[in-house]
């Protein structure tokens, strides 16, 4: 016995030094060959979401798992990963530059360039660096790993990360994220994208990089390009994960011994007369600083946490994605995936399933006839927000009271305060459903003129399809249903298509290089919406299926948009020696959004580069 209690001491006090030491803080700075401080270099720990940047001075500071590697990446430069070991560690970290990567062929909007011909500020980010973060969301998995790219996580699952490249560009759209281009187009939808068929990303911050696209790319653009058959037998590929989420980091709310010193506090300041009575008698001054509800739950020594009790830890995450590719002339590239996101908040979620399927056929040495479809479907669930939903969790006292007498959710848990609404009752008594349905597909036929050396023709085709339904019902022992249940169900039509021309025309005299494209392109977008509001719903009605059993009279709204967008764009690269470089791009659109008197816009932009180490 004593020998049981010996080994299970010590395999505590084991556990309990794993778990204080299970975090390390690394710190340093990093710099070229040439000792000059490098700004913007991305640090982040390997599989994980959490990394940082160099600051103004190359200096960086990170908080890992111990035993942890890092990885330290900056464009043009090859990748390091180290090792981290003890609790505390100051690095001073060296990036050799990367002759290989300076070759690698990146996209760049309406064709492809060497990196090391790139003028423009471009990063990218391959399918292996999207793999190692082990995320389901395609915004999430770039956290960290792009210089000059923030990106937000939203409260559920269900939303999407607010991404800023370069900070804010736009002064009164209510729409400040990138312009998102997958395989050559536009695409409005993050959360339809998995991640696993995702070959590269390229992220376009500056001017010159993004003028190509014109008025939409006035908060940059991030260039997504899917994968394609690799040629050869047919390879499979399948697998499986299964995961917990937690909290990195949690708010710290008071309980009620800080809740009431702040209370006290505020009236110290404000009222010192007041003060000064009570101050030696806890009693009264909890009478005096807390309402009735809050004073009773004091005496009676109940305080809650609405942090923890909205909470879902290990909240699971599951994913399965199957894909298979090969072929000759015919290549191609067919991927399935499944993903099941269980919210860190309680009742939230966020399912998806779709497919993928590429095709390139090289119909001789001149043609190819290329098709990329896109079916995808999902269903998530998150809470309304506000006062009455999860932001109310932040600003309810300690001293709340979240149930009534008889275990159902009370309708505000501060009785005397009746400003926030009860978060539990919002996840819990207000059914909620949104599902997305659509449909995308991609025609391209590339031609390589035979009788000009170095010029060739695209056309595009695509039309994408979505739908949504939204569906509620809020309960009589909810805010929103309180003067009788509410049932709302929303339905709205997505069509698009988009249509592109594209001349290039690159070739090599001699040391001198051009490269010139000219495009022309037409989108054309429309939008549909109907609204159903029933109040009055008795309890016997099937969630929001049901409207006319609605005491009082039904509200509808109904809603149509459509917009048109056409560009023309030039540009003209050349370099001389791979030393000279200079680019010029002009893009004109005419928008239907514009205003009345101006319907269209010029967007120019040029840019000059001299590769100074290639001079002898």
């Amino acid at each position: 016995m004593q020998k049981l209690l010996f080994i299970l001491f010590f395999a505590v006090v084991g556990f309990l030094t794993v778990n204080a030491q299970s975090k390390t803080v690394v710190s340093g700075s990093v710099s070229d060959e040439k000792g000059e401080l490098l700004i913007g270099v991305s640090i982040r720990q390997k599989g994980a979401i959490v990394g940082t940047i160099s600051d103004l001075d190359g200096k960086f500071s990170l908080t890992v798992d111990a035993k942890a590697s890092i990885v330290v990446s900056y464009v043009g430069y090859a990748t390091q990963e180290l090792k981290v070991s003890g609790e505390k560690q100051s690095l001073f970290i060296v990036l050799k530059e990367d002759l290989q990567l300076l070759d690698e062929v990146v996209v760049v909007g309406f064709g492809t360039q060497k990196r090391r011909d790139i003028v423009g500020a471009i990063s990218s980010v391959s399918a292996k660096d999207l793999a190692a973060t082990g995320q389901t969301n395609v915004l999430q998995a770039l956290q960290g790993s792009v210089p000059g790219l923030r990106i937000d996580n939203p409260a559920s699952p269900a939303g999407e990360p607010d991404v800023r490249i370069r900070g804010l560009n736009t002064l009164t759209s209510t729409n400040a994220s990138p312009l998102y281009i997958v395989d050559g187009v536009p695409f409005y939808d993050m959360r339809a994208i998995d991640p696993n068929d995702i070959q590269s990303i390229e992220v376009l911050k500056d001017a010159s990089a993004a003028a190509i696209y014109g008025s939409q790319a006035a908060n940059g653009v991030l260039l997504i390009t899917t994968k394609r058959g690799s040629g050869g037998k047919p390879t499979v590929s399948a697998s499986f994960s299964y995961s917990l989420q937690n909290p990195i980091t949690e708010p710290d709310l008071m309980d009620g011994k800080n809740y009431l010193a702040f209370k006290a506090e505020a009236l110290r300041y404000k009222t010192p007369s007041d003060w000064d009575a009570v101050k030696d008698d806890p009693d009264a001054l909890a009478r005096r600083v807390l309402t009735n509800s809050e004073y009773n739950q004091w005496a009676a020594e109940i305080e809650i946490d609405p942090y923890e009790m909205m909470l879902h830890r290990n909240a699971p995450i599951t994913e399965t994605s199957v894909s298979i590719g090969g072929g000759e002339k015919a290549k191609y590239y067919i991927g399935a995936n499944y993903l099941d996101n269980q919210g860190l908040v309680q009742s939230t979620f966020f399912n998806r399933f779709s497919i993928r399927a590429n095709i390139d056929l090289d119909v001789n040495e001149y043609i190819r006839i290329s098709n990329y479809a896109n079916i995808f479907k999902y269903k998530s669930r998150d809470l309304t927000g506000g006062n009455n939903g999860l932001s109310a969790m932040y600003r309810l006292s300690p001293y709340s009271i979240m149930n009534e007498e008889n275990g159902e959710y009370k309708l505000f848990p501060m009785p005397d305060d009746a400003l926030y609404g009860n978060p539990l009752s919002d996840a819990y008594d207000v059914e909620k459903s949104k599902s997305r349905f659509g449909v995308n597909n991609l025609s391209i036929l590339h031609v390589n003129i035979p009788w000009i050396k170095g010029l060739s023709a695209e056309g595009k085709y695509q039309f994408e399809i979505r739908q949504q339904k939204d569906g509620s019902l809020a309960f009589t022992n909810t805010p929103q249903g309180a003067t009788g249940a509410v049932a709302e169900r929303q339905y709205q039509d997505w069509n698009k298509w988009y249509a592109e021309g594209l001349l290039a025309y690159n070739r090599d005299f001699g040391k001198h290089n051009v490269d010139i494209t000219a495009m022309s392109s037409a989108e054309y977008r429309d939008y549909e919406s109907s609204d159903l509001l029933a109040t009055g719903i008795p309890l016997s009605a099937y969630l929001w299926y049901q409207p006319e059993t609605a005491t009082n009279p039904l509200q509808t709204t109904t809603g149509y948009n459509s917009r048109t967008l056409v560009g023309l764009m030039f540009r003209a690269n050349y370099n001389y020696a791979g030393k000279y470089y200079a680019t010029f791009t002009v893009r004109r659109d005419g928008f239907s959004s514009f205003s009345v008197k101006s319907k269209w816009a010029t967007f120019p932009s040029a840019a000059l580069a001299w590769r100074i180490n290639e001079e002898s």
